[in-house]
Parts: C-alpha cells; structure tokens; sequence
C-alpha cells in the first residue's frame, strides 16, 4: 500500500488553497480542509473560505458542511476525515489536506486521548459559573486543579 497525504499548511490568506488546488490537480485527488472555521457554513467573515471557483475545480471536504449550532467536537472531525480518508484511498493514492488549525492537523496525524462524555448537569454547573462569576476566579480554580 504505498498512499500519500501531501498536507498544505500555514496561516491565513497566505496561498494555500490555491497551491492544495494545484496539486490535486495534479495528482487527480481530492482535498480535505483542516481548518476549524471554515467547516462552519455560518462563518462568513474572517476565514478565506475558497471561492465557488476554487472549490468547483476539485472535490473539497469539509468546507462549509457544518452548522455553528450543532455541536461538532475536534474528536468528531477526527473520526469522519479517518473514515473519509479510508474512502478516498480505496480509489486514489494521493490526498491533499489544507488548512492551518493544528489540532485538527494533529488529530489526523496522532489521533485524540478518549474523552469522557460531558453530563448536562457538569455542562449546566460550569454554564452558571462562567455567568456569575470573573473569569479571573474561574482561571484561578482551573490552575489549582492542575496537575
């Protein structure tokens, strides 16, 4: 099996998109997004989502496909670009990864320590804290609760 991943990173507005469409076209793949903000279809402003132009040119993933108001956690990215990926290989030798968010990159690459569910309740409790209290006690308490 010999498949490569050929990953396009860096900060924004510096050429990636167009330098990722360059190379799945040349390799005749497919480009999966590894940036925390572009995902969502709600955040217009600030993330240099690729233009209708850019994103018709190859098959993109990951570009505007989640809501903002649906919880979507970097484990849940992780596990739909590993199973996408799978996908892909099944097909094509080559895939392209474009993006700056470097958690994201890393869960690819390294995978994610299992993280226990949340219960309402914690999320509830932590909820009113943020609301009642400065956020400089709040910091206070998550530095003693280091270990």
């Amino acid at each position: 099996m010999n498949k490569k991943v050929i990953c396009v990173s860096g900060p924004t507005a510096v050429g990636k998109t167009a330098f990722a469409i360059e190379l799945a076209q040349k390799y005749h793949t497919e480009i999966i997004s590894f940036d925390s903000r572009q995902i969502y279809k709600e955040l217009n402003i600030g993330v240099a989502r690729p233009s209708n132009e850019e994103l018709q040119a190859v098959s993109h993933h990951f570009i505007a496909n989640k809501s903002i108001q649906v919880p979507f956690t970097v484990n849940d990215y992780e596990k739909e670009v590993l199973a996408l990926i799978k996908k892909i290989f099944e097909e094509k030798d080559t895939l392209v990864l474009c993006g700056g968010t470097g958690l994201y990159l890393n869960a690819i690459r390294f995978g994610l320590d299992e993280m226990p569910e949340i219960s309402n309740e914690i999320r509830a409790k932590v909820d009113t804290e943020l609301a009642s209290q400065p956020i400089e006690i709040i910091q206070e308490k998550v530095k003693k609760n280091r270990p």
